[in-house]
């Protein structure tokens, strides 16, 4: 290969490295899809009803104690996943995140849901209030 480079124009050098580099961004983002088919058929989770054996809810001995929803991008995801799994009318099946708010003294996320910003907000809309520290949702509201 090196007696291949020398041989080669500089434009020629460029074009090559620039179609290799074309190839190798291919194959990484094709590793990407495959990795979240992978994730998606390890889904097979087993699904179990009953009373729960462990019901320390309070014990502070290896309970995570971070933020669980820390940042606006995990809250818009995590409000999403919730809009998606809630019972909607028709027109509420349009909405997509529109705005975060951050309640800094309650360390509350509100994420706004409306009408796609090409249909223009009139109104209305849907808002999930989630607590910072535990994801607990503490409301969720429609405008009017």
């Amino acid at each position: 290969m090196a007696n291949t480079l020398k041989g080669m124009k500089y434009s020629e050098k460029v074009v090559s490295f620039i179609v290799m580099f074309i190839l190798f961004l291919a194959f990484a983002g094709c590793n990407g899809i495959q990795n979240q088919q992978k994730r998606d058929e390890d889904m097979n989770v087993i699904f179990q009803t009953g009373d729960y054996y462990d019901k320390e809810w309070d014990e502070e001995i290896g309970t995570y104690q971070g933020d669980v929803i820390p940042s606006k991008e995990i809250a818009v995801k995590v409000a999403i996943q919730i809009f998606e799994g809630m019972q909607k009318s028709s027109k509420a099946q349009n909405y997509v995140p529109q705005s975060v708010f951050y309640d800094e003294q309650d360390k509350v996320w509100i994420v706004f849901f409306g009408e796609s910003v090409d249909k223009g907000i009139a109104g209305g809309g849907c808002s999930i209030a989630i607590q910072k520290k535990d994801g607990k949702v503490l409301r969720i509201w429609y405008g009017e």
